[in-house]
């Protein structure tokens, strides 16, 4: 599918450019996993590649599903529904990042920790900002300085970088 904006609203064409989900959206994204996230009225929910509402527009932002978890923004604050637009881990954070290998990065007053698919901190919140996890290692930052951590919370590599990021997740 492409997105097309018509008229000031946004909706998509099939792959022989025809219109599969007529221009209905104030904003959309791509499709991940069957689903596109959409705007509409100020509130972002799901749609299907049918155009319908799977989960209907209610939150301020969405993040996609990683590991069947999207993260949801609430009243101020992020938790995780799941495909049925349910929160499973109540919004109780700052900020988040999404699920990679059983963990995501989350954000209380105390810092950045990882958390678990029961909203469960694994990691204790101690950093500054934080990665999602790839191939066994999260890049943090502590310090000032960037590193990377183990999914135990054991740090591998000492934090000794202005930057970091992942330039290739595929190997």
């Amino acid at each position: 599918f492409a997105a097309v904006k018509r008229d000031g609203k946004w909706g998509f064409l099939d792959n022989r450019g025809k219109i599969a989900i007529l221009p209905a959206f104030d904003e959309v994204t791509y499709f991940k996993s069957g689903f596109a996230k959409a705007k509409k009225d100020g509130k972002w929910g799901f749609i299907d590649k049918a155009g319908r509402w799977v989960i209907e527009a209610q939150f301020l932002a969405l993040f996609h599903f990683y590991e069947g978890l999207a993260g949801a923004y609430h009243k101020a604050k992020i938790g995780f529904i799941d495909k049925t637009g349910k929160f499973v881990i109540e919004p109780e954070f700052e900020n988040v990042g999404v699920f990679s290998e059983g963990l995501a990065p989350a954000k209380k007053k105390s810092g950045y920790g990882y958390i678990d698919n029961s909203g469960e901190f694994v990691i204790l919140p101690q950093y500054q900002e934080a990665l999602n996890f790839y191939y066994g290692l999260a890049a943090v930052k502590l310090d000032g300085k960037w590193g990377f951590i183990d999914k135990s919370g054991k740090i591998v590599i000492a934090p000794q970088y202005d930057e970091a990021f992942y330039v290739n997740r595929d190997g």
